[in-house]
């Protein structure tokens, strides 16, 4: 029998990738040649990086760059300034995926 819970977490990831992977179907259409976009994973208050490392392991073996930052998890200013600051040095598109706090 499946746990409630791990039901739950199961499906918010699947729903997860499914986004991901839909939001970039159209560009990878228009060229073969086209890159895929930066997932940038931004991890919540009471956890650090590495809780994004079985989704990081399946985005990449779908081809996607990922980028999962330690968020200094300061100040809410500080934070949302360190975030912003790797978001700028992605080159090409990017998309960002926030957890709970993240």
């Amino acid at each position: 029998m499946i746990r409630r819970s791990t039901a739950w977490r199961g499906a918010a990831a699947a729903l997860g990738l499914a986004a991901v992977a839909m939001s970039t179907t159209p560009a990878m259409a228009d060229s073969a040649t086209r890159t895929l976009p930066t997932v940038v994973l931004v991890h919540g208050a009471f956890a650090d990086a590495s809780s994004w490392d079985g989704v990081v392991a399946q985005l990449q073996r779908r081809g996607y760059p990922v980028i999962a930052p330690a968020n200094p998890l300061r100040t809410l200013a500080g934070d949302a300034a360190y975030i912003a600051s790797v978001v700028k040095n992605v080159p090409g598109e990017v998309i960002l995926v926030g957890h709970s706090y993240g």
